[in-house]
Formats: structure tokens, C-alpha cells, sequence
């Protein structure tokens, strides 16, 4: 779940190599808001606090862009279907009805929005496959934390050792559906699936934060 801005907790930045095969639900929350931590941070959007115990990530700054809005809310489920494939994911209710409402205004059409979603899907899990350390540093150091929670400055220790790539590399963000957005396979996003690489979204390069 994501939300605007918050408090602190000082915990080492320990990774475990794999996700474990049957999480616990308080493993899948930290692993989802990781997920959003390090797909803002990507975007050059800052991260105020984020807290397990509720799951939630306060950002310090509004996220008036809604192509970048729409890849962070889906960062969460996108990371639960990375590092546990078999198992059931679905929208968080909040990230769900916020991600649609900024892909709405970018797109005016209901299977239009739903194609950006499927396609912004598909990018953002990319995305973290890459940054995968840092997604697994955040949550580990979420579920060893006591208090449960990070602040800007944890992040910030954490991620920057765990970030490989440097330099001129993009993130390019889909901000409209494909030409036909019946040519995208949308059932993957209305069952709150992983995406579908179908489809040739048009897309705006976005700086990578480093």
C-alpha cells in the first residue's frame, strides 16, 4: 500500500539470498513494499518512511506525474510475482483503485487504461527483476527492524550499495495504450495478473535516480 509521509527505525541492511518458498503474510508486505520503495527511488521520487506493521509507504513528494504514479502503485504485486510465481497475487485494494484512476487519466477509455496497466506492468517487473538486491535489502531490513519501519535515511543506506548500474541507462514509462488496445491481452491486469508483453505501448524516457 503507498500513501504521502512519515518516521524513522535503524536497522542493518542484511539481504537473505531467496525469498523463502511459503511466506508468511507479513513476508509478502514487506516484500510489496520494498517493491515500492525501490520503484520510486528509481523514478527520482523520495521515500519519507516505510512500515511493515501497517504496510505502507509514505512518499515525500506528490506524485503529480501519472505515468510514474501508475508503475509505483503497481510495483507491490509485480515483486509478489516475482519471488513467488506459484503463488495466488492480487492488487492491493488501495494500489489497485489508485493505479486505475491515474491510468483513467492518461488514457480516457476503460480497455485503453487497462492495456497501460498491463504494459506499465510489464516494465516495472522488469525493472525490479534488475534491482532485485535492493528489493530484497529493503524488505529483509523491514522484517528485522524494531521498530518495524524505515526512514528516508535507512533507504538511502541500503539501496545505494545495492544498485549495480550507473550512468546513462532510462526507464522508459508507457503513457498511452497500444494503438488497439484490444491487441493487448488484457486479462492479466482485470485478474490481477503480471502483465502481458503484447502490444506496442508509446512511451516517455525517464532519468534513472542514482
Amino acid at each position: 500500500m503507498t500513501a504521502g509521509s512519515g518516521c524513522s527505525g535503524k536497522p542493518t541492511a542484511t539481504s537473505r539470498s531467496e525469498p523463502v518458498s511459503d511466506p508468511t503474510d507479513t513476508e509478502v508486505v514487506a516484500y510489496h513494499e520494498a517493491a515500492h520503495v525501490v520503484a520510486a527511488h528509481r523514478l527520482g521520487i523520495g521515500v519519507e518512511t516505510v512500515t511493515l506493521r501497517p504496510g505502507l509507504t509514505l512518499f515525500a513528494e506528490v506524485l503529480d506525474d501519472d505515468a510514474t504514479a501508475v508503475a509505483i502503485y503497481v510495483a507491490g504485486v509485480c515483486a509478489e510475482r516475482i519471488a513467488w510465481p506459484d503463488a495466488p497475487a492480487t492488487f492491493d485494494h488501495t494500489d489497485k483503485v489508485k493505479a486505475e484512476d491515474r491510468a483513467f487519466s492518461l488514457t480516457h477509455d476503460l480497455d485503453a487504461m487497462a492495456a497501460l496497466i498491463d504494459e506499465t506492468t510489464v516494465r516495472v517487473t522488469d525493472l525490479l527483476v534488475a534491482e532485485w538486491r535492493s528489493v530484497e535489502s529493503i524488505a529483509f531490513a523491514l522484517l528485522t527492524a524494531r521498530p518495524e519501519r524505515l526512514d528516508a535515511d535507512d533507504i538511502r543506506r541500503i539501496i545505494k550499495p545495492c544498485q549495480l548500474r550507473r550512468g546513462g541507462n532510462t526507464f522508459r514509462l508507457p503513457r498511452r495504450a497500444a494503438r488497439d488496445p484490444r491487441s493487448v491481452e488484457l486479462g492479466s491486469y482485470r485478474d490481477g495478473g503480471a502483465g502481458s508483453r503484447n502490444g506496442d505501448a508509446a512511451s516517455t524516457p525517464v532519468a534513472v535516480a542514482v
